[in-house]
């Protein structure tokens, strides 16, 4: 496991991935690359997720239980997309990133809107989802 020691570099991975990376990665898959390369860069928005949340898991007392509860979290979303006339998502990765960090409300919002996607359809709309509700977790 990366453990990332320096508080500088974990500031820096915290603002810079969320507002300046990741949108620039949807940018460049909207406008550069074709439409059907879209999964490219939802792999490549799960990928800068991942790194965003072990950024932050060694700072935090509760890293086990924190990464459970992010887990539960991301499936309840998934799920609760699926049910008609109830779409739970925003609530719960507000819930998320209220409770358990920026950086789990962010994983939250993001790994849902991809998983949850296997089911709807992925499409160039996907890493759009991923980021709104990444940003508002």
């Amino acid at each position: 496991m990366i453990v990332i020691k320096n508080d500088r570099l974990r500031k820096a991975i915290r603002v810079t991935i969320p507002f300046i990376f990741i949108p620039a990665a949807v940018l460049i898959g909207a406008v550069v690359l074709d439409d059907k390369k879209y999964v490219i860069i939802s792999l490549a928005i799960v990928i800068m997720t991942l790194l965003l949340f072990i950024s932050g898991y060694e700072r935090k007392v509760t890293g086990t239980r924190r990464m459970v509860l992010a887990a539960a979290m991301t499936a309840l979303c998934s799920v609760g997309r699926l049910i008609p006339f109830f779409k739970p998502i925003s609530a719960l990765t507000i819930i998320s990133g209220m409770y358990l960090g920026c950086e789990s409300g962010f994983l939250v919002g993001a790994m849902s809107a991809v998983i949850s996607n296997i089911y709807f359809g992925q499409g160039p709309w996907t890493p759009f989802q991923m980021l709104a509700w990444g940003m508002i977790g």
